[in-house]
């Protein structure tokens, strides 16, 4: 249940339109180079709903 939290976690993102992928327990992301401050909140608040989701289900 623990093992590939990584890809868990970038399974969620992508649900919510943020393409990220796992290598091993790295969570990768490649955002353009150019990203406005909106840009940066919206993918920070994918992530934290994707890691509190992922970690609601791994915890019960």
């Amino acid at each position: 249940m623990w093992a590939n939290v990584a890809l868990q976690v970038a399974e969620e993102c992508q649900r919510s339109g943020l393409i990220a992928r796992s290598l091993g327990n790295i969570l990768i992301l490649s955002p353009t180079l150019i990203l406005s401050e909106a840009q940066i909140c919206e993918i920070e608040g994918i992530l934290r709903h994707s890691i509190s989701t992922v970690s609601s289900k791994l915890l019960g």
